[in-house]
């Protein structure tokens, strides 16, 4: 049984603009991920891999730019940024 521990960072590049005028900045977001996975023998040539990890990024928050927007009337998107994912891997090793 092993473990995987990551750091990511990306940034979130906004090009939309709406018909308003409304833009929205871009984001910089750092995310962790932690993963387990187990390896094992198929025969003698063959093998597997079953893995399973989350993954979390920063929550975003990012307001319009309204033109015309009444004070505190600005549009703010937010989201939560995570997952989780399995997998199988099959292989043959010469």
């Amino acid at each position: 049984l092993h473990v995987k521990v990551g750091y990511s960072t990306a940034t979130l590049v906004t090009k939309e603009e709406l018909a308003s005028g409304s833009t929205y900045g871009d984001v910089e977001l750092d995310g962790m991920s932690v993963g387990l996975y187990f390896d094992g023998d198929i025969g003698d040539m063959a093998f597997y891999r079953v893995e399973g990890a989350y993954n979390e990024f920063d929550d975003i928050k990012v307001t319009g730019s309204e033109v015309g927007a009444a004070a505190g009337k600005f549009n703010t998107i937010t989201a939560e940024l995570g997952g989780v994912s399995a997998k199988l891997s099959l292989g043959l090793q010469f």
